[in-house]
């Protein structure tokens, strides 16, 4: 059989080349220099981080209306290198599960606006503005910061990152379809 790979010295520079690209690559982690230590330093502590956030914001309230200014600031950062940090091949790898991400968007546009609705009305009645309330939160679409979320617990961002950009353009057609169809 022939390979499909040019022969030659100059096909073998040119794999050198690329493997001395990744190489270097794979030591900087995402962007250059101090990004990448930065990404590196958030991936090992995001919990701790997301942990302490959370009770300096409950603990010393004042800060926290000091900093309010600044959540729209970090939440488009997290989202920036939630986003820096997807590969093209990786986005490749989610397009060609088409099963896995259609039951992604069947879960967060149909399911569980349904699974809300049925679970409040056991406790609410039927013309309550907070059963409304319940399931219009639940039809909303999922946030863009959900990337930086999904790497503080684990699960694939490039998933995340994807299913929040198809439910944000889908929601103005479902989130009326399923509000009429339950409220």
């Amino acid at each position: 059989k022939r390979s499909l790979r040019p022969a030659g010295a100059f096909a073998r520079a040119g794999r050198r080349r690329y493997r001395r690209l990744k190489r270097s690559k794979a030591r900087i982690g995402v962007g250059a220099g101090g990004l990448g230590l930065f990404t590196r330093w958030t991936k090992r502590h995001n919990t701790k981080i997301l942990a302490a956030a959370l009770l300096i914001g409950i603990g010393f309230q004042d800060v926290a209306a000091l900093l309010y200014p600044a959540v729209l600031v970090l939440a488009v950062a997290s989202m920036l290198l939630a986003c820096l940090r997807m590969r093209r091949p990786d986005l490749g790898a989610i397009v060609r599960r088409p099963v896995l991400l259609a039951a992604c968007l069947f879960w967060i546009l149909l399911a569980a606006p349904v699974l809300v609705f049925t679970s409040a009305s056991l406790v609410l009645e039927p013309e309550s503005s907070l059963l409304a309330g319940l399931t219009l939160n639940a039809a909303a679409p999922s946030l863009l910061s959900a990337p930086a979320y999904a790497l503080i617990v684990g699960v694939d961002p490039v998933l995340a990152t994807v299913v929040s950009i198809l439910t944000t353009l889908a929601a103005p057609f479902s989130v009326p379809a399923v509000t009429d169809l339950l409220l």
